[in-house]
């Protein structure tokens, strides 16, 4: 199948002549799949800087800015993304699998610290984002939307990371340095809602969110649709000459240990929204687009603080300050301690306050606890000292707390 790049290149008859030269001269071998491992993260650490040589791509859509002007060079990307594909007749279409574009593999982890070492391991440039989680549907209830317990990443040397959060102690903090990182493109459709689902659920502030419809009203003449968000279906289809499916996967339970099917599911949306991102690219580049200053904004977005008018849950008592949440305060204000420790110097459970004590219990706190007695000792006496910068990050560190104390915070940023 030709897509829809190769077909405006291919209009004339030099153009197709001199586009057919370049395929004869090129190599196309198709790749390995990965294998996906525990060790794949050192292993993507250690080699994550080598994208010309290991790279499934062509540099020219790398963001190389010495490349982006070379033309001809552009046109090669766009036939080698292209090379396998035939006459586009819908009904003939392929579904769309992530397997079929060479070595290409999923890494599904959910371990704090191997998602940081995979996140390190990722090559630079623009990344696929895309969110999962469980919604449940009960009576008269309705939906309700539960917090996200998938994070997927997909980058253009063929890795897509299916990290389930929603188990881990607190969210990954390479992860939430990346989707924070104003530098680096992250690229999905309706993406700006699943920032500020980040944000509600975690409290994460994501920057550089490119909606790809929206990208594509710019860059193509003739876009798949001629309205902002464009659901990922439609612009595979017309960018990829592929089917995507959604199957009962969509609406599966994203809490448990997830099965091959649904991180293959989660996997495919993700690479396919790097692909689409990909062909637009390369369109911009052949219609001489600039994508800078006031172009920018209306194809990407931040999420800002504060986002939205939240009721604040304040105490309705006067009362004074409980002395175990004082010494929270103090040990985390004035003594600067970290998180663990304050879990460990204010448990009582050694002093057989909770009953029986064996040497098999935790004698330390649950982190969630101590942010706790912390926020209730600055509600209930507003004299105080805190920066509000110093809270967040607290809060942040287990993955709980931002939607228990959220409404109090986003109080006191004068929201």
């Amino acid at each position: 199948m030709l897509n829809s790049v190769t077909r405006r290149l291919t209009s004339s008859p030099s153009k197709q002549s001199s586009l057919l030269a370049s395929l004869d001269a090129l190599d196309i071998n198709e790749g390995e799949i990965k294998p996906a491992s525990r060790r794949t993260a050192r292993k993507l650490k250690s080699d994550g800087n080598d994208t010309q040589s290991q790279s499934q791509y062509p540099r020219s859509i790398l963001g190389n800015n010495t490349q982006n002007n070379a033309l001809d060079k552009t046109r090669r990307a766009a036939t080698i993304s292209t090379r396998q594909q035939a006459s586009p007749v819908k009904q003939n279409l392929r579904l769309y699998s992530y397997k079929d574009y060479p070595k290409t593999c999923i890494v599904y982890t959910t371990h704090e610290e191997e998602a940081n070492e995979l996140i390190e391991g990722l090559c630079p440039g623009a990344v696929a984002m895309d969110l999962e989680w469980m919604v449940n549907f009960s009576g008269s209830a309705g939906q309700r939307e539960r917090k996200v317990s998938v994070v997927q990443i997909a980058d253009n040397k063929g890795v897509i990371l299916v990290i389930q959060i929603n188990n881990m102690r607190r969210f990954p903090s390479r992860l939430q340095a990346l989707i924070e990182n104003p530098d680096v493109a992250k690229v999905g459709v309706n993406i700006l809602n699943d920032g500020k689902k980040l944000f509600r659920d975690y409290g994460i502030l994501a920057k550089n969110l490119v909606e790809l419809g929206s990208f594509a009203l710019i860059v193509d003449p003739s876009p798949v649709a001629k309205r902002k968000i464009v659901s990922l279906a439609k612009l595979v289809e017309h960018y990829c000459q592929r089917i995507l499916e959604k199957g009962e996967e969509r609406i599966s339970n994203w809490e448990k240990p997830l099965s091959k099917k649904q991180q293959e599911y989660a996997a495919n949306d993700a690479h396919s929204s790097l692909m689409v991102y990909n062909e637009l690219l390369i369109l911009s580049r052949i219609y001489s687009c600039s994508l800078e200053g006031d172009v920018r904004s209306r194809f990407t977005s931040n999420v800002t603080w504060p986002l939205e008018n939240v009721a604040a849950e304040l105490d309705s008592s006067v009362e004074a300050v409980k002395q175990q949440h004082l010494r929270a305060y103090n040990y985390w204000h004035k003594k600067k301690l970290s998180l663990d420790d304050m879990c460990r110097k204010l448990s009582l459970k050694d002093k057989g306050y909770y009953g029986p004590v064996s040497t098999e219990d935790d004698m330390a706190l649950k982190p969630g606890t101590v942010i706790t007695y912390i926020v209730s000792a600055l509600k209930n006496n507003p004299q105080l000292e805190f920066q509000l910068t110093e809270l967040v990050k607290l809060v942040q560190m287990d993955l709980n707390s931002w939607s228990r104390h959220s409404a109090w915070i986003l109080k006191q940023n004068g929201v």
